[in-house]
């Protein structure tokens, strides 16, 4: 019982910084289905790959989706980097270009 009052009593204290900010997580929440279903997402995207990455498609559709949200022509999201320099590499290869 001393718990669940705890926990009221911590809900009652935080319940303007909740009522200020559950507007922004509703819009943002409104915003990335609203890309979910702009870049037709469905459950194939979800499946397993080979551990690869050759022709997965779903990290080629959550780079869209990221895209999509964020407003860019394109988007690069990986858990793949293995440094700060591998980073910068392939930031600046992106932007670069050849030559």
């Amino acid at each position: 019982m001393v718990l669940e009052e705890l926990r009221e009593k911590a809900f009652s204290l935080a319940k303007d910084q909740f009522e200020k900010f559950e507007p922004i997580a509703l819009a943002n929440t409104k915003k990335v289905l609203h890309a979910f279903k702009e870049c037709q997402v469905s459950d194939y995207h979800f499946n397993g790959s080979s551990g690869y990455g050759y022709n997965d498609a779903g990290r080629e559709k959550l780079d869209e989706v990221f895209a999509h949200v964020f407003k860019g022509e394109k988007a690069l999201v990986r858990p793949h980097f293995v440094s700060g320099t591998h980073a910068l590499a392939t930031t600046l290869i992106a932007l670069l270009g050849n030559g």
